[in-house]
């Protein structure tokens, strides 16, 4: 005679599994317009900067302007991927700049924007 604890059926498991999954969601929800922008500062020390609510980000070579890359609201994981695949001497020759539309206006061109120079992660 064995002690065990009691097997619930299959369907039983699946329901729980879709109530936990939306437990975590709610709890563990990662915001699509939502970045952590990790980079030195003037005073080469390690700074972190939550930009939120962001409309355009752009890759910049940092010596001629030239804007290698640009990415939209929508873009957050393609932004990620494309940082990821740049080497650490191709950071370096990067400036991340991030724009933001004010509600007021209407136009197609950041109301305001924040470049960030040796980003990190």
């Amino acid at each position: 005679m064995t002690l065990g604890l009691p097997t619930l059926p299959l369907h039983n498991k699946i329901l729980l599994a879709l109530v936990l999954g939306a437990a975590f969601g709610v709890l563990f929800s990662v915001g699509s317009r939502e970045m952590l922008v990790s980079y030195r500062g003037d005073d080469r020390t390690l700074k972190d900067e939550v930009i939120e609510s962001w409309d355009t980000v752009e890759f910049v070579n940092r010596g001629s302007g030239e804007v290698l890359v640009s990415f939209g609201g929508a873009d957050q994981l393609a932004i990620l991927s494309y940082f990821k695949k740049l080497s650490p001497s191709e950071r370096q020759e990067v400036t991340l700049r991030v724009g933001w539309r004010s509600s007021e206006l209407q136009g197609s061109s950041p109301s305001a924007s924040r470049a960030f120079d040796d980003v990190l992660r």
